[in-house]
Order: C-alpha cells, then structure tokens, then sequence
C-alpha cells in the first residue's frame, strides 16, 4: 500500500502540510529578527554577512522511514534560508564601514594630487620649451640621437652664417657666426673687429641670404660677441652642455675659412684635451678651451665645433690656435659660450665674474727650490681697484688660497671662477724680505670685461689695455710669466 493510502484523507494530508509550511516561515521571521549584524564582526569591526548555518543532514534522515511528506515539509523549510544566504542585503541591514569612508576619501585625495601634477607637468614642459628656446638652454647627450658627420653638418649648417666685417675703406676681414637664437642673435668671436675701426657688420646666411648685422656687445677676455639681425625663418643652433666631452670624443667643425659669401666647410678631428687652460695670444689672460686636433682656419672664427648628437659644444677661435704647434684647434665651451653671451645680451657686459687684480708669474717647485723660496705665484703688481692693494707687496708669493696649496696658477685661478664679485677668499702670502707668512683676506671685485670693438669717437673705447702687464722692472726669478686677471 502506498504511502498516501496511509492519510485519512487528500484534503487532511494538504492541510497538516500547510500549517507545517506555516510554522516555518514564523520560525524564519523570528530568527531574522534575532540576527545582530554586529555580534559576528571580527576586531578590526569588518561585518561578515551570511545566514545562519543550515542543519547538518545525514543519510540516516533519509531512510524508508521517512515519509514523504516529512522531506517535503523540510524542503519547504530550507528554501528561505538558501534564498536568505544568496541574497543577504535583502534580508539584514548592513552598516557602513568607516574604514570603507576613510579609504574612498584618501584615493580621491591621490587622484586629485595626481591630476594637479600631471597638468603641472605639462605646463611646466611648455614654459620650459618656450624659455629654452629664448634663452638657449644646453642639450644633453642622454635622449639626444648619434648622427654620422654628414647628418651632423646637415642639421647643423642651417645655423652657421658668414660674416663679412667692414668699412669705409672697403673689407677688413672674414669670419664665421652661430645663429644663437630663432630672434636673431648671432654670437661670434670678439678679435674679428680688433683691426676696424667704426666697423659694419654683413652677415650671410646659409641660403645666401645677405642681412645687414648690429653690434651688440662683446668681451675680449672670453673672445665672444653678439650681433644682431632682423630676419625670419631663422634656425637657432642646438648647443650642448661641454662640461659631458671627453677626451677623444669625435667632432666636427662647421665654419667658412673660403669666405663669408662661400658655403660652409666641415672638418672632422677629436676632443685632445677638455677643460684646458690656455693663455690668450694677448698675454692677458687665461681661459679654459676645448683642445682639438680638428683643422680650424681663420675664416672658421667663430663658427661652430660639434659632437656626433648634432650639437654645438662650443665656438671655434683661430685667435687660439697653437702657432708653434700642427694639428691644434681650440674652442670656447658652450658652457661658458651660454653663460657671457647671455649675459653680454642682457647687460651688455659681463656680470658675476670675479677678479683679484694683480698680475703675476707663477713659481714651480724647481723655481723654487733654486731661488730658495716657497713656490706659488710671485706678485708684480697690484691694481689700486684691489683689495689686496697696501696689503700685498710686489715680490711676495701667494702660497695658498683657502687653505689650498699653490702648485700652479690653475688652482686659484679655478677657485676665483668658482666664485663671484664680494666673495672673500683667504690668501697666504710669504714674504722673501721678511721671510714671514701672513695670512689675507681679499674681496674679488667684479670684471666687467672689454670688447675689441672701437668707434671713430672713442677708438680706445672697450679696448683692453693692462696697464700693469708690460712693466720694464721684471722680477729676478726666471719663471714663466702669466698675466692674472685684472680689475678694470
């Protein structure tokens, strides 16, 4: 017989199922209600939702003892519960966590922090671009491309420009210019002009292009200058940073040894020596140069050598070239080409650069140990401009400077660039009279500089002159003679 032959009846068996169903869902409500969201959180208050563990069922529950409409009384009771666990939010209110708040709040402040900079980013790449491009700010090898000497000259030579210098009398010389920005200014070498007086300017472009040039200002210490045209489409040459050349480094250098109105030339050598200190032809000064072995011919005053990234690493000077030696070139660096041409822009002079104001020869230790005194630099004289002056005496010898022994002008004279106009330095002098050694504090007072550029006017005017530097009463130790940098 069957299990539904068992019931008194279809219709009793139906009713006892709904009220079981019945009881259930009460049962199901109540414990909802007794549910505290909070009382199942862990320690660090993060609440873990789900429902409440369904009983265990094992096989012994389903054996022929069970009728039928036990398990489906059962089923029925379950279903709210798995509807409970699939579905939590429907049925138990959850709090916010304040951590979650606290989160959300700081990766809105990193993205706006974020968003602020990028655009910053991007301002500040603009502006940069804009001010580089004025003020001819120096390139660097390290995303720059390597080009072959024929690529170098091609990108190069739109830069580079003739420049034929003047008179009444008719054509006093020929030279060489770099088009140092898109505005027109060409910076050049100061001695093109040292022989004109009242001289004009004709600059030639690399497309043959004649414009008429106006002196801007120049320094012959550093043998640069500026001129200025007014023209468009102008290409500004790409100047890189020389304090990166190395010594055998390849270089070309781009100039007009033919002639101004001729198409440029190229010749290609090496860096002999970076950073090296040469004294002018002048005798005046000392400056340091990029040495190279690359042909540099008067016409190529002023134009341009370059490393293999296609950059302007510094502005060739036949006025340096080794008289008594072959296969030497030398080449003001961009660092310094950068520094004094912005300034003679400007200013028209230069600014922030510190002298010492005497002249001097340099005594070495072999000097030294003949003549029996310390080595150093042996003073001439001292400029009343000085703030050496009625502190040190002609023939005492500046042995240190800060602290610093002397074994070559090289070690004052680096130390005086390291610094400017007002700074003090302190100097140890020995005297061979007294044989004392004191020490002095001097002030460096500020050079100025000269150009060669003279006018009908003044013909002296901005000339150089070293009213010191050609005594008749030269010292007894036979040393080699250098001039120190003066005041003016």
């Amino acid at each position: 017989m069957s299990e539904f032959e068992n019931s008194n009846s279809e219709k009793d068996f139906f009713e006892e199922k709904e009220n079981n169903n019945e009881n259930g869902k009460k049962d199901l409500e109540q414990t909802q209600k007794n549910i505290d969201p909070t009382a199942i959180a862990d320690e660090t208050g993060s609440v873990f939702v789900g429902a409440p563990e369904a009983p265990e069922i094992s096989n012994s529950d389903f054996t022929d003892k069970k009728t039928t409409e036990e398990i489906n009384n059962f089923d029925d009771l379950i279903k709210p519960q798995i509807e409970l666990n699939k579905n939590p939010e429907k049925y138990i209110k959850r709090e916010k966590s304040g951590g979650f708040r606290v989160f959300t709040i700081i990766i809105s402040v990193v993205l706006i922090v974020a968003l602020v900079f990028t655009c910053g980013y991007f301002v500040g790449n603009f502006n940069q671009k804009s001010v580089s491009t004025k003020n001819n700010s120096l390139s660097t090898k390290a995303s720059a491309k390597v080009y072959t000497a024929d690529q170098v000259y091609s990108k190069i030579n739109p830069s580079v420009v003739g420049i034929v210098v003047y008179t009444a009398k008719g054509v006093v010389s020929n030279a060489s210019g770099v088009i140092y920005s898109s505005d027109g200014y060409i910076v050049t070498n100061d001695h093109i002009y040292s022989e004109a007086e009242d001289p004009k300017f004709k600059v030639v472009l690399y497309n043959g292009k004649e414009v008429n040039a106006k002196y801007i200002a120049g320094d012959s210490r550093s043998d640069l200058s500026v001129l200025k045209i007014s023209a468009s489409d102008l290409t500004a040459a790409d100047f890189g940073n020389s304090d990166e050349c190395i010594n055998g480094e390849d270089v070309v250098a781009i100039g007009r040894p033919s002639g101004a109105t001729s198409n440029s030339n190229i010749t290609k050598g090496i860096i002999s020596a970076n950073s090296i200190r040469v004294s002018l032809k002048s005798g005046s000064y000392s400056e340091k140069f990029i040495q190279t072995d690359t042909a540099i011919n008067p016409g190529s005053s002023g134009g341009a050598l370059c490393n293999i990234y296609g950059q302007v690493i510094g502005v060739t000077s036949s006025k340096l070239v080794g008289e008594n030696y072959e296969n030497v070139g030398y080449a003001i660096p961009s660092v310094k080409v950068k520094k004094i041409v912005n300034s003679l822009i400007k200013n028209g002079y230069v600014n922030s650069r510190g002298v010492l104001g005497v002249t001097y020869t340099e005594i070495d230790t072999v000097t030294a140990e003949v003549n029996k005194v310390k080595p150093g630099l042996l003073i001439y004289s001292v400029k009343e401009s000085s703030s050496l002056y009625n502190k040190a005496d002609k023939n005492d010898i500046i042995t240190h400077v800060n602290g610093k022994a002397i074994t070559s002008s090289e070690v004052i004279l680096d130390i005086i660039e390291e610094h400017k106009p007002g700074d003090t330095l302190i100097l140890t002098v020995y005297s061979p009279e007294t044989k004392k050694t004191t020490k002095i504090s001097a002030v460096l007072k500020e050079d100025k500089g000269s150009s060669s550029y003279k006018t009908k006017d003044n013909s002296n005017n901005n000339s150089s002159k070293n009213d010191n530097s050609k005594e008749n009463n030269r010292s007894q130790y036979n040393a080699s003679e250098f001039d120190f940098p003066e005041v003016r």
